[in-house]
Order: structure tokens, then sequence, then C-alpha cells
């Protein structure tokens, strides 16, 4: 439902109170995936109207989130979706820190290593690295772009590692996920790490 149609620029201008959350609830999945916001708000709107002298009431309920969220779709209800949204932190950053020590594990192959998950990898030059590390092979240097200084370099770089994630290991995550993990999704870091992990904790 959340297209430019249900927050016109004429209803954000009169400062209409629905079209503005629903324009701030569509900023928020687009550019802060990871930040979960509550399911099934509605506001109720009283509209009155004056007909024939006599004012009329009438109350129309109006959808803000939905009780399905969108950004939990069918296929990111999960054990990573669940981890991410569990009231209980000291799982999170067990199963973090497990990651943490994989990634490292093989980087230190190359003299690297990553501190933090979910603000190293959204730039995709660790993930082609690693994947490249665990197939025995190695990712030219003009494929990537090794610093990238642009959103759209790092997408780039990102659709690469799903594209190698998916044709060296069969991983394959969707369409939106590279763009997902740029905004720093950490549910997309997660799930592209532990499928890693997952195909070659034994190696």
């Amino acid at each position: 439902m959340w297209a430019a149609k249900y927050w016109p620029v004429s209803a954000i201008y009169d400062q209409d109170m629905v079209a503005i959350l629903r324009v701030l609830v569509a900023l928020v999945r687009r550019f802060a995936p990871s930040v979960r916001l509550p399911r099934d708000v509605h506001l109720t709107v009283l509209i009155v109207r004056k007909i024939n002298g006599i004012l009329q009431h009438r109350r129309q309920v109006e959808v803000i989130t939905e009780s399905e969220d969108e950004q939990d779709t069918a296929g990111d209800h999960d054990a990573i979706s669940a981890l991410v949204d569990c009231a209980v932190p000291e799982r999170l950053a067990a199963f973090q820190q497990t990651l943490l020590d994989f990634v490292n594990h093989h980087l230190a192959k190359i003299n690297l290593s990553v501190t933090s998950l979910e603000t190293e990898m959204n730039d995709g030059v660790y993930f082609i690295l690693l994947i490249g590390l665990l197939g025995g092979f190695f990712v030219p240097l003009h494929a990537y772009h090794l610093t990238p200084l642009t959103n759209a370099q790092r997408q780039a770089n990102l659709q690469l590692a799903f594209k190698l994630a998916e044709e060296v290991d069969g991983i394959n995550l969707g369409p939106k996920q590279a763009d997902d993990l740029l905004h720093h999704d950490l549910k997309v870091t997660l799930r592209l790490l532990y499928s890693l992990y997952d195909a070659h904790k034994n190696d």
C-alpha cells in the first residue's frame, strides 16, 4: 500500500496527519529497514461536513501500518528474524560473535579482520573477499570497487557478492537483499553470513 498516492504533496502541505505518518513509515522502510515498526497501527479520523445547515460527522479508519508487516515478507519469517526481534540480546550477541569469528578466521588468511558485522559489511568488499576465500578463488580487482566511495559503488559490490554467493554456494536470498544490506539491514547481513557459515563450517 505504500505508493506515493497515499501521501500526495497537497495532503502533506495541508498537514494531513495520515499522509504525514504514511510517508514517515515509507521513509523508515526505505532507508532504515532494520527498524521494527509496530504492526496494525490505525488512526480513526473524524470527518465533519455541513449539509443543509446541519453538521454531520462520520468516523473513518486509516491504516498506518498493516497487521502483516511488509518489512517481514513470508520469506523473512525465519530463525534470523526471530533472533533479531527477540528480547534476549545475549542470544543475538552470541550468534553474531560466532559469525564474526567465522568471518575473521578466513579473512585472517589475507591479514584482514572485521570488528562490527553491522557497520563494516555493507559495502560488499568483505563479502566478496570472504566468498572468494571460501570458494578457493580470487575475484579480480577490476570486477569490484575495493574502496567504494558512493552508494552506487557499494551497491554494485553487494550485487556482485550476492551473485557470487548464488553461483558458488547456491545461496539465493532474493532480489532486494543487496539494497537492504546497503542500508544496514542486520537481518540480511546475518542471513547471508549464516548461509555462508552453514555451507562452509566444516571446511
